[in-house]
């Protein structure tokens, strides 16, 4: 019997780290136009995440026949800067920047930074807060790190984009995401698709597409939406009423002196509804932001002139017809 007596020798490898991939958090974002030369067209932004420090990225696949079979639509590897809103921000006009108030965000991914009025009001910080179908555009100035590493928000532009309509629905714990972030893509979407209630599944690179959870999603296209207008006036002549309005534009920038606003839209087109309660009593349609509402007419509706007249003033699109609404009472 033999006893060896050579030494060992103990290798040159080192302990090995198997992270963890974990599950993807897709969110999907139905919201007006941030990025003209990109979302003027049917389509949607995405963005992805994980809560695992390891998460390889993720696919999006969308079905079309109740899961039988799955497309891929997109792919992404970076985190989007998305999160949760604890608090609530209250309704607002849109029209002044609103420096009361604050808004507690915390993270999934990413990291936000404070940055100057100048920048603010130039394109920077720019956020969905809400949910499909009450997106608001905001914007913030200030983004301060808290000791948990929430961040806390504050100095803002509400309702940017036309959504001043959506500022007082929001929720505990609405999502927030960064539109500037250039983590997010946009996924276009054929025309016929509106409307269509498909299933999504955000898919952790990888993994099986039976590992992730299916998301209801219906596309409004949002981003072709016209915006309401605005300055509605209404004058009398003899008893008949004349609406005026002014309208806004999806994209191509603000007013100028001596100049209109960019269109954004195939043609001109307007609807008016007459209203009685929540009864539409007549629909007028303009080629420009004004239209005659004769003494005639209103006897025909309601059997006498009026001395008022509630109106719902629409901007049509050629893609997804009536736009947000403009209402008054003249």
């Amino acid at each position: 019997t033999y006893t060896s007596i050579a030494p060992g020798d103990g290798g040159q490898q080192g302990g090995t780290v198997i992270t963890l991939a974990g599950a993807t958090v897709g969110i999907i974002i139905d919201c007006p136009v941030i990025d003209e030369g990109l979302q003027d067209a049917p389509g949607f932004a995405v963005g992805m995440n994980g809560y695992s420090a390891g998460w390889p990225g993720g696919i999006l696949y969308r079905t079309a026949d109740g899961g039988q079979t799955w497309d891929d639509l997109q792919a992404l590897d970076g985190r989007a800067t998305a999160g949760y809103a604890s608090g609530v921000l209250t309704a607002s006009a849109g029209n002044l920047i609103r420096r009361g108030g604050s808004l507690t965000v915390s993270l999934i991914g990413g990291a936000l930074e404070s940055v100057t009025e100048a920048q603010m009001l130039n394109g920077a910080n720019i956020a969905a807060y809400g949910v499909n179908g009450r997106w608001e555009i905001i914007r913030f100035q200030n983004a301060t790190l808290n000791a948990n590493g929430t961040y806390t928000l504050d100095t803002f532009w509400r309702g940017d984009k036309g959504t001043e309509w959506a500022t007082g629905l929001h929720t505990a714990n609405d999502i927030f995401v960064l539109m500037t972030d250039p983590d997010l893509a946009f996924v276009g979407m054929p025309a016929d698709s509106i409307g269509q209630p498909r299933d999504y599944r955000a898919v952790t690179a990888g993994a099986d597409i039976d590992s992730a959870a299916s998301q209801a999603f219906t596309y409004s296209a949002a981003n072709l939406e016209t915006l309401s207008g605005v300055h509605p006036r209404g004058s009398r002549s003899a008893g008949d009423l004349t609406v005026t309005w002014q309208r806004r534009t999806r994209i191509g920038g603000a007013w100028r002196d001596y100049v209109d606003a960019s269109l954004g839209e195939s043609v001109q087109a307007y609807e008016v509804d007459i209203m009685s309660g929540a009864t539409v009593k007549r629909t007028l349609s303009a080629s420009t932001p004004s239209v005659l509402y004769t003494s005639a007419m209103q006897v025909t509706d309601f059997g006498s002139p009026q001395a008022s007249v509630t109106v719902n003033i629409y901007q049509l699109s050629a893609v997804v017809g009536k736009g947000y609404k403009l209402e008054a009472t003249l």
